[in-house]
Parts: C-alpha cells; structure tokens; sequence
C-alpha cells in the first residue's frame, strides 16, 4: 500500500515539474539582495556603551582613596582618632585566625598553587581574545 502511494506522488511530482517552466532571477538579483541586507545591517548594529563610564569610575575611585587617607593618615592633632574608638582585638583574638595559623602547606601543594594563579592570569586575557575576535561585529 504505501509503495502505491509513493509512486502515485513520484508521478504527480514529475507531472507537475514537467508543466512549470524553469525561471531564473535577474542579472542584478544579487546585488540587489545584497544592497538590501546592508541597509538592514547598518540600521541594527549597536554599539557597547558600559552603564557606568569611565569617569564615574574615576570619581568613585578617587573618592574611596582620599576618604581613606583622611580616615588612616590625615588625622587632627587635637581631635582623637576615628579608630581609638574602635574595638580590633576581636579581630585577632578568634578562632579562626589560630586555626588558619597552624596550617601547614606542603612546598609541592604552594608550587601548584602558584602554576594554577599564574595559568588562569595567562587564559583570561587569551580566551578574551579569543573571543571578541570570534564575535567581532
């Protein structure tokens, strides 16, 4: 049954292809379809703008760095310090710093360590590069 079926189609189809006649697109088909698609391609490509520019990046920057100089070196004479008021004994009187302390680490296990830091340092800017020249507009 379905053989009778595929050459019954077999047959309209070679009917049907013999009855339309063969077209072909004009000479500047081509550069008209490319002219087209262009145009479109001028119209969508965006540009990257970052949200936050360079320049407020710049002022946040400054701004951490000189509340931190004022707040560790430029202190009043006659005023007492910010932080003689406060407490940092319960930073080192814990018991987390004793146990990170007695830690131990083996000369092969520091090496590996530091082959692995200095390897994904090398692969980040590589695989970067990689791909923004892969996705390059």
């Amino acid at each position: 049954m379905k053989a009778h079926e595929d050459k019954a189609i077999e047959r309209l189809v070679r009917k049907v292809m013999q009855d339309t006649e063969l077209k072909s697109p004009s000479e500047d088909f081509t550069s008209q379809i490319m002219s087209q698609i262009e145009a479109i391609e001028s119209n969508t490509i965006t540009t990257y703008k970052p949200l936050i520019s360079k320049r407020v990046w710049s002022v946040i920057g400054f701004a951490i760095l000189a509340i931190s100089v004022y707040l560790f070196i430029i202190t009043p004479s006659n005023e007492t310090s910010w932080f003689s008021h406060v407490n940092f004994e319960s930073l080192t009187n814990n018991s987390i710093i004793h146990t990170v302390s007695s830690f131990k680490m083996s000369k092969t296990l520091m090496y590996a360590l530091v082959f692995l830091s200095i390897m994904i340092c090398v692969q980040i800017p590589l695989l970067k590069n990689h791909f923004d020249k892969r996705f390059e507009v």
